[in-house]
């Protein structure tokens, strides 16, 4: 039936359809990487809260250091 329909060979079928399913499956890989890309991102984002309060911890160590450095 599909001989008649694609007016193909019988011997040129699995081919195609091999072909085809190697297609599918790297355009389905490349779509799955790209959302784990896209989850990993949206992870890896600094809230500007942390960052605030690691550079806060960061001013008072400073802060603490410099001083102790006057009184010697």
């Amino acid at each position: 039936m599909l001989q008649k329909d694609l007016n193909l060979a019988a011997n040129q079928l699995l081919p195609l359809f091999n072909k085809a399913i190697v297609k599918y499956t790297k355009l389905m890989k490349a779509c799955y990487e790209k959302e784990v890309e896209l989850e990993m991102a949206q992870e890896e984002k600094v809230k500007p809260a942390d960052l605030l309060k690691a550079t806060e911890k960061m001013t008072g160590n400073l802060a603490k250091e410099l001083d102790q450095g006057k009184g010697t």
